[in-house]
């Protein structure tokens, strides 16, 4: 194995450290090794391979999703080091200093790990190669000058849960070639600024979740021509929907779930045919579901749960085949053929004014996981068997039988599945003749059916 250069050994069942001999494995450029049981102190596994020759020909370390602990070592003797991978391990600890002597370094991920410490623009100084930056879901707090203009130009970033609120990062306006960036859960605070959106015409990810950014339809001036995925949920976004959002005609998945959006779905939305995943649920959304929803033919996740929503859910495609991989619906014209393949079904926090559901419910006989009713119960399907227990309404808890015919239904609670037979809170409904398969319908408003 002397004259190996590539080991890549992803998703095996490896366990235990990295070996002595490898520290003499004198032509070894990348060592990846991502995905398995590895465990161990990360000082050793580096001493090991620092033992000989290979601390000058390693160029990349790729040692994620394993069980690797303890602080970050001296790093600064791999003068060679382009690729550092240690995301998603039990490391902790601040920052070496080491790392800012990695000169060639060109991606850089210590994600999802316990790191703690203050990161400021000195560490980064020297990285004028870094162009892949994951410092996401760990304890570090960055401080970084307003006016700080970083040494690198990066294709994919993640702070994630970083600390860098409450305002908007400006030093970003430098980074114009960025691909992916996922700034969430960071307290921003700010309204997202007009250069925003012309950051980077490479965008294609996008992800600005779970802070408190402020804003309107009216501060949407321009647009990102290639994203694909675009994340703007549990902010505190309000006003319409964007119009500039509708001609990101590229897009996969639009989530801006959990703001203040409000008035009704604009029926433009049928123009985004790419969409795979939209939600837009618990915002005050009102008036009827837009019938243009129905030529979102790939569409496989819909929520519209938690608005004000009325009126009759929109006929649709008629027809259609249902892809065996949806998670969620609220289309109960998409499942109106009895062949769909249907996991989930949750037509939770709805005011049905006491019409029936659909016959054609009781005709999905792949209906398996838990269903969770979380107000009235009045509406329930006749014809239908299920058995509800502690069902709580306007506080006080009873009992009813209810019917439902040919299929098994129990709860479920914001996608989550809950094992048989488990108190739920307000609701446990469960059945009888059990088969595979099922999908959720997340309605939560006030629909006619």
């Amino acid at each position: 194995m002397v004259s190996l250069r590539f080991l890549y050994l992803t998703s095996n069942e490896l366990e235990g450290g990295i070996p002595k001999f490898f520290g003499n494995m004198c032509s070894l450029n990348r060592l990846c090794l991502p995905y398995n049981k590895l465990s161990g102190e990360l000082s050793e596994m580096i001493q090991n391979l620092s033992g000989g020759c290979t601390m000058n020909s390693l160029e990349g370390v790729c040692l994620e999703g394993n069980d690797i602990t303890g602080p970050l070592p001296d790093l600064g003797g791999f003068s060679s080091l382009k690729i550092l991978i240690l995301g998603e391990n039990r490391l902790n600890g601040t920052i070496d200093k080491s790392l800012s002597q990695l000169l060639k370094l060109e991606s850089l991920s210590l994600g999802r790990n316990s790191f703690t410490g203050i990161i400021s623009e000195t560490f980064f100084s020297n990285m004028s190669h870094l162009q892949m930056l994951y410092l996401n879901d760990n304890s570090f707090t960055l401080k970084l000058n307003h006016d700080w203009v970083p040494p690198f130009q990066l294709k994919s970033l993640s702070l994630a849960s970083c600390k860098m609120g409450p305002h908007f990062p400006k030093w970003l306006e430098t980074q114009n070639q960025l691909i992916s960036l996922d700034v969430s859960n960071n307290g921003i605070s700010d309204a997202v600024p007009d250069w925003f959106w012309d950051l980077s015409i490479e965008l294609v990810f996008l992800n600005l979740s779970n802070n408190h950014i402020r804003g309107s339809e009216h501060e949407y001036k321009s647009t990102l021509g290639l994203v694909k995925c675009l994340d703007l949920s549990s902010n505190k976004l309000h006003g319409a929907i964007p119009e500039e959002i509708m001609d990101l005609v590229g897009l996969i998945a639009l989530n801006l779930s959990r703001n203040h959006l409000t008035g009704p779905i604009t029926p433009k939305i049928g123009q985004l045919n790419s969409l795979d995943f939209l939600d837009l649920s618990r915002n005050q959304f009102s008036r009827s579901i837009p019938s243009s929803l129905s030529q979102l033919n790939g569409l496989s996740v819909l929520d519209l749960s938690s608005n004000n929503l009325s009126g009759k859910i929109p006929l649709g495609i008629t027809g259609s085949t249902i892809p065996s991989n949806i998670l969620l619906l609220t289309w109960l014209n998409r499942i109106n053929n009895p062949t769909a393949v249907v996991r989930h079904l949750d037509l939770s926090n709805n005011d049905f004014g006491g019409s029936p559901v659909p016959e054609f419910i009781g005709s999905l006989s792949k209906l398996r996981y838990k269903l969770l009713f979380q107000n009235l119960l009045g509406f329930f399907l006749s014809g239908l068997e299920f058995e509800v227990r502690t069902v709580e309404k306007n506080g006080r808890s009873f009992e009813e039988n209810l019917f439902w015919l040919g299929a098994e239904l129990q709860i479920i609670e914001d996608l989550r599945k809950i094992e048989n037979g488990r108190s739920l809170g307000r609701n446990t409904v469960e059945g009888q003749n059990l088969n595979p398969t099922l999908i959720v319908l997340s309605l939560g408003n006030r629909m006619e059916l």
